[in-house]
């Protein structure tokens, strides 16, 4: 089910927003996100999401952070996680010693 200011089925996103889910169904925060829901925005995670499959990692998040830990002038990465399971496969990815293909570090 899509956050509630995606969702086309009105009744849900109504449902939605009376009980949230979290914050992606609250008026305030849920409504900021609109740059990442552009069709730009869009096309560029299915690039990504081809770049990742194409060299094997396992998420657009291993993507992420490694290719963020890999630029040597970025001091602090910023994360969220949903459940233990996220935040131990973040940690993961972050403190792996293995670099990413010089392909992917444009």
């Amino acid at each position: 089910i899509p956050a509630a200011s995606d969702d086309k089925d009105r009744d849900r996103a109504n449902s939605s927003m009376q009980a949230p889910r979290g914050r992606m169904d609250t008026r305030g925060w849920g409504g900021t996100l609109y740059r990442y829901r552009t069709d730009a925005a869009r096309r560029a995670i299915t690039q990504y999401d081809k770049l990742a499959k194409t060299y094997k990692l396992n998420s657009l998040t291993e993507l992420a952070l490694r290719w963020n830990n890999s630029r040597s002038l970025v001091t602090t990465t910023l994360v969220g996680h949903s459940n233990l399971e996220q935040l131990k496969q973040s940690v993961q990815y972050i403190t792996t010693k293995d670099s990413l293909k010089d392909e992917l570090l444009w």
